[in-house]
C-alpha cells in the first residue's frame, strides 16, 4: 500500500514542479499573486528568492551542521517552495520579506527511507520546525529563519 502513495506524491510533486516552471507570472510587478519578498523587498539583491542551502539547524536545544548532503530550499516568486531535505524532496507555499515576517507550509514530501543517521536528524528537524517560522533575518548571502521567540531554527547560504 504505501508503494502506490510514494508513486503519487511523486508525481503530484513533479507537476507542481513542472506548473511552476512554465508559468510566466511576474510576482515583482505587482499583480495579483501572493505577496512575497519580491513585492514586499522591492530590492531583488535583498529578496529571499531563489536556491537556499543549509548551514545549520537547530534541534533539542542545540545547533545542528548541516548533513551531507545538505538540504536545499528554492524559494518561488509565486509563493511556492520546492526543495530537499538531504534524502527527500519536498515542497509547498510560503510568505516572507527579506527581515521581517515569513511562513512556510509544508506540502508534499516523498518517503524514500533515509538510512544516515545525519541525513534522518535533518529531515526531521525540517519536516517537524519548517512550520514554527514567523521571522527571517537576511544577512548577506545568509538567511536565518526564526521562531516566534526569536530563536534561529535554521540557517541557509545562497546558492551560488
Amino acid at each position: 500500500m504505501r508503494r502506490p502513495i510514494v508513486i503519487l506524491t511523486v508525481v503530484s510533486l513533479t507537476l507542481a514542479l513542472l506548473t511552476g516552471a512554465c508559468s510566466s507570472e511576474d510576482s515583482s510587478s505587482g499583480g495579483d499573486g501572493p505577496t512575497t519578498s519580491a513585492t514586499a523587498a522591492g530590492d531583488a539583491d535583498d529578496t529571499l528568492l531563489g536556491t537556499w542551502t543549509l548551514t545549520s539547524y537547530s534541534s533539542n536545544g542545540a545547533t545542528r551542521p548541516a548533513a551531507d548532503p545538505p538540504a536545499v530550499l528554492v524559494l518561488s516568486g509565486d509563493g511556492t517552495y520546492t526543495g530537499t531535505t538531504g534524502c527527500n524532496t519536498t515542497g509547498g507555499r510560503w510568505t516572507g520579506d527579506a527581515d521581517g515576517p515569513t511562513t512556510f507550509e509544508l506540502g508534499p514530501t516523498t518517503l524514500i527511507g533515509c538510512t544516515d543517521a545525519a541525513v534522518v536528524a535533518q529531515e526531521a528537524a525540517l519536516t517537524t520546525n519548517l512550520g514554527d517560522v514567523t521571522d527571517s533575518v537576511l544577512d548577506g548571502d545568509t538567511m536565518s529563519l526564526q521562531n516566534a521567540s526569536g530563536a534561529t531554527l535554521f540557517s541557509f547560504d545562497r546558492a551560488s
